[in-house]
């Protein structure tokens, strides 16, 4: 199969990375593939222009920023063909805005996920018209989740998409105060590192609040700092977050459309 992928920032590299397998010819462009980070990453991936990157592949993964979605699709619209799939990563654009915007009779479907499927892990959300598994099989490794309302690829890209961004804050805060604690670099990652790592195999088995309460106990150490959490708001600091994160994409799908 023959695959394009229209810009390759943080996301676009993330898919090349997956999307390699036996077999499978990828095409790659950007406006700047002079960043240092490509090399590891384009062995055995040609690189073109739109317009060749179009004419030779089957499947199309569109990588750009929300702003920029518009001039790529009146880049490519000449050239696509009604065989083709186009699949957009990009967030607050929806796929009726893509299609008119390319103005073909090609399928549109939109796909979230993050920066794990470099490593062909993690859940990729999917929206579309009778998806075939060759599509979403594309992103080896990862597991794939099938919606049948698109209002929810906003709310994957809130939650997926930028989840690791929140995760990592929360991590460096444990990392930071390690250090100050007199943990060495290496003692205090290894030691974090596997406490998220293990804290993510226990909730495989038990809900979120229960295991707050089976750690906490009364008069306790996790009580009190769990308590400074809640006398400071933590809660609605972080439903505020997604709150404006969501205003944001309608924000965005708005001026865009």
């Amino acid at each position: 199969m023959r695959i394009g992928v229209i810009g390759v920032g943080n996301m676009g590299l993330s898919l090349v990375r997956c999307l390699k397998f036996p077999n499978r010819k990828i095409i790659v462009s950007d406006t700047n593939l002079d960043r240092p980070n490509f090399l590891d990453v384009l062995t055995d991936v040609s690189v073109a222009n739109n317009k060749t990157l179009i004419e030779a592949s089957d499947v199309i993964f569109v990588a750009v920023k929300p702003k920029d979605l518009h001039s790529v699709c009146k880049d490519i619209k000449e050239y696509c063909r009604s065989d083709q799939i186009i699949i957009s990563t990009v967030a607050a654009v929806q796929s009726d805005t893509i299609r008119r915007w390319i103005d073909k009779k090609v399928q549109v479907i939109r796909c979230m996920s993050n920066l794990s499927i470099s490593h062909r892990k993690g859940t990729v959300v999917w929206y579309g018209r009778d998806i075939p598994n060759r599509i979403t099989n594309l992103l080896n490794g990862t597991t794939p989740m099938i919606i049948n309302n698109e209002e929810l690829i906003d709310h994957a890209t809130v939650l997926l998409g930028c989840g690791p961004a929140f995760i990592s804050k929360f991590y460096e805060n444990f990392i930071e105060h390690g250090k100050l604690s007199g943990f060495s670099d290496d003692q205090i990652n290894l030691m974090i590192n596997s406490m998220f790592c293990n804290t993510t195999t226990l909730l495989k088995d038990i809900r979120p609040s229960d295991l707050v309460e089976s750690i906490t106990t009364e008069g306790g150490i996790t009580e009190r700092g769990i308590k400074t959490l809640n006398d400071m708001s933590f809660d609605e600091i972080i439903n505020t977050s997604f709150q404006n994160m969501t205003h944001h994409i309608n924000d965005t799908r708005k001026s865009l459309s």
